[in-house]
């Protein structure tokens, strides 16, 4: 199945584009799909892991929504979905997803 991931800021400036199409498997998470795309492009992982997990300093949505309130980084995707990753700099979430029409 196919996830579109939008990096913004210092993220569009490690992976060098601003949209990405992610395929991964039935039934993977956002989690996964994170992971993919850091496997495209291991300087990604340094700037959003930080221990076991997603640095805290990291905005996730998921269809202009923060992943905590869908489900968290494990909920399973059914194909489609946006994934947006923001850094700190890329500030003014809200407006941001409304602007990008997510």
């Amino acid at each position: 199945m196919k996830v579109v991931v939008l990096t913004l800021a210092t993220l569009y400036e490690v992976t060098g584009r601003f949209r990405h199409e992610v395929e991964v498997p039935e039934g993977s998470t956002v989690l996964d799909v994170i992971r993919e795309l850091v496997r495209r492009y291991p300087r990604l992982g340094e700037e959003i892991f930080e221990d076991e997990g997603i640095s805290g300093d990291i905005v996730v949505l998921v269809d202009g929504r923060p992943v905590e309130s869908v489900g968290g980084l494990g909920r399973r995707l059914e194909g489609g979905e946006t994934i947006v990753l923001i850094p700190p700099a890329g500030g003014g979430v809200v407006g941001l997803a409304r602007m990008l029409g997510i």
